[in-house]
């Protein structure tokens, strides 16, 4: 999640880029706010950090100590 809210934030400086603004120019007050469109970038772009099998072992760790029912929870794919 930190990951994608990272990325997610650097779209409109991304975007400020591409559209010539050099970096000693740029203003707060000139950036856009992060919207949608930037998360959505980001979700191409950053990977999970845990893998299937390392979920899994959180899943049936969680079935058997934690505080959230199984029932709650996503299931996987894959």
């Amino acid at each position: 999640m930190k990951n994608l809210v990272k990325d997610a934030s650097m779209g409109p400086l991304r975007e400020a880029f591409t559209q010539g603004t050099e970096i000693t120019n740029l203003k707060k007050e000139d950036m856009r706010a992060v919207n949608l469109q930037d998360f959505e970038n980001a979700l191409q772009e950053v990977r999970p950090s845990v893998s299937l099998n390392e979920l899994g072992s959180y899943e049936d760790w969680n079935s058997k100590f934690g505080s959230f029912p199984p029932s709650t929870m996503q299931p996987r794919s894959g």
